[in-house]
């Protein structure tokens, strides 16, 4: 019985790979990489290509998805946008050292770790490509229209927020020093 399946993503506008697997209940499931660019199958880009590797039980591709990621950590893992090794316990991350927020023996803050993660160079040139930079414009407009956004901006709480914000910032552009020498 094949529940399950290992997939092989090739990025060929940044040249990049995600290896990775699914249990295949949502057919609408790309995948589960916080590096890789967000989508899902329905708006899959058109420079991603995915490739089946494998099927199996759940238990099985986990292993083999472990496996695999190991060989290409020792060969190539540069050019891989997997963060981690699955280790097949918990939900393929474990509780050890493979697992995203686990960093010398301790558990990572998340806050801490995406504020590291963001400075890397990996992360700084997929964020430097145009077809990046064009989808979060999109996202970012269709997101300014959308019911949530719209009620959100009309509470008085916001809107005083907003204002005194805008004056701060007003007052921090100007400066304190173009009166200063003639009031002493």
């Amino acid at each position: 019985m094949s529940e399950a399946f290992i997939y092989l993503w090739y990025d060929a506008l940044n040249k990049m790979y995600y290896l990775g697997s699914s249990i295949g209940k949502d057919p609408n499931y790309a995948h589960s990489s916080s590096v890789m660019e967000s989508f899902t199958m329905n708006t899959k880009p058109a420079h991603m290509h995915r490739k089946i590797l494998d099927r199996g039980t759940h238990e099985e591709m986990l292993a083999l998805e472990g496996k695999l990621q190991t060989n290409r950590k020792e060969r190539c893992w540069d050019r891989y946008y997997n963060d981690n090794i699955c280790d097949g316990l918990y939900h393929g991350f474990g509780s050890g050292e493979n697992h995203p927020q686990w960093k010398g023996g301790i558990s990572y803050d998340k806050k801490a770790y995406m504020k590291e993660y963001k400075q890397s160079p990996k992360y700084l040139a997929y964020e430097q490509t145009l077809e990046r930079k064009a989808y979060k414009k999109e996202y970012h407009k269709e997101y300014k229209q959308s019911p949530k956004y719209l009620a959100y901006e009309q509470t008085l709480e916001r809107k005083a927020y907003l204002k005194e914000w805008h004056l701060r910032k007003k007052a921090e552009r100007q400066g304190v020093g173009t009166l200063k020498a003639f009031l002493k």
